[in-house]
């Protein structure tokens, strides 16, 4: 009885121990846990202690920008003479006697900006005089069958006008004065024009990253007046250009362009196109001691550097160990390692980041 009381007590201790075991490794931390069963899955990102030679925050850095490009859109600058032919009236009849008097009315609208107006007055029977008003005021009288040509002032005129023909008062009391119309036609000559183009273009870099920008463009002439380029109410280019132009500018957060001119230009292909600067990223310097060298070199140890970041987006960068580029990586994970045994020399090393996307790097270690 007293032999089957100590096996359980002994099986219940062997139980306890393997307990207490098992939450030991569940609830160790994660670098003491891989130190016991290091071949776990979770420890392959994970390293055990070594000896650190150098640990950085370099905190956020911004992504290395070669050039970037703004489109401005064409710009399409024309003066040009345009004709407009409208009937107004037709099989009209206008009557006048001492006492009563019949009138005809149209209604036409000016284009543009008018150069050429006139009135065709096609008259198929008449007595007496024909009186022309436009607005309300008299611009001519005339007399007689066949076509009358009235010359109009575009001065003079509305961007809306009504036409009035009215036959002339008779001389004597029992007769009547008429007009029988078969047409009345008008005919515009105006100039039609689009003499500048103004676009807004917001500059989304820091100015201070700019080392020069650009406008680039393409002018085809269909006339010899001077094309004009401005920007923020400076002007860049004052000539007959007829060809690729490039022209060296600068700019503000939000800049203004603005092509203009009295003649017939279509600009195209019109570019902003910015350079940066090389930005001025810190450069971490260490030691590696000749006890760490050889150790390294005879496989006795090893180097890992370890790079923690804040999220688990995509993240771009290249590393440059001694001012050589070594590997160009694009990671989600937390945390990026790697081993550099083989690039490390002995005495003074020096690591740098160049980020090809913005990234946030909460650490920067490196053990052996």
């Amino acid at each position: 009885m007293l032999q089957k009381r100590g096996q359980v007590e002994v099986v219940a201790v062997i139980i306890g121990i393997a307990v207490l075991s098992l939450m030991y490794v569940i609830f160790v931390p994660l670098t003491e846990k891989c130190k016991i069963i290091p071949t776990l899955p979770e420890c392959s990102s994970v390293s055990v202690q070594k000896g650190i030679i150098f640990e950085e925050q370099p905190g956020f850095l911004r992504q290395q920008l070669d050039h970037a490009s703004y489109s401005l859109k064409p710009a399409e600058l024309f003066t040009k003479e345009e004709v407009d032919i409208a009937t107004m009236l037709q099989d009209a009849m206008t009557e006048r006697t001492i006492f009563t008097s019949t009138v005809q009315r149209g209604k036409f609208r000016l284009y543009g900006q008018g150069k050429e107006i006139k009135l065709f007055i096609n008259v198929k029977e008449s007595k007496g005089a024909l009186k022309v008003r436009i607005n309300g005021n008299q611009v001519a009288v005339v007399k007689g069958d066949g076509t009358n040509v009235v010359e109009v002032s575009p001065s003079n005129l509305k961007q809306e006008n009504i036409l009035e023909l009215e036959s002339s008062t008779p001389l004597l009391p029992w007769d009547t004065n008429y007009y029988s119309l078969d047409s009345v036609v008008i005919k515009q000559v105006y100039s039609i024009f689009k003499v500048s183009q103004t676009e807004i273009i917001a500059i989304e870099e820091n100015l201070s990253d700019i080392s020069s920008a650009t406008l680039s463009f393409w002018s085809d002439c269909i006339s010899n007046e001077n094309l004009v380029v401005m920007i923020n109410n400076i002007k860049i280019l004052d000539e007959y250009t007829c060809r690729y132009n490039s022209l060296d500018v600068k700019l503000l957060k939000s800049n203004t362009f603005v092509f203009k001119s009295n003649g017939d230009y279509y600009v195209h292909d019109v570019h902003l196109d910015l350079k940066f600067k090389a930005n001025d990223y810190p450069t971490y310097h260490f030691d590696i001691s000749q006890e760490n060298y050889d150790a390294i070199s005879s496989g006795k140890k090893s180097s890992l550097l370890s790079i923690e970041f804040d999220s688990t987006e995509l993240k771009k960068f290249d590393l440059y160990l001694n001012n050589n580029i070594v590997t160009r990586a694009d990671t989600t994970k937390l945390i990026w390692q790697a081993d550099i045994d083989r690039l490390l020399r002995k005495g003074q090393n020096s690591i740098k980041l160049v980020p090809r996307t913005d990234i946030n790097i909460l650490n920067l270690k490196l053990e052996i």
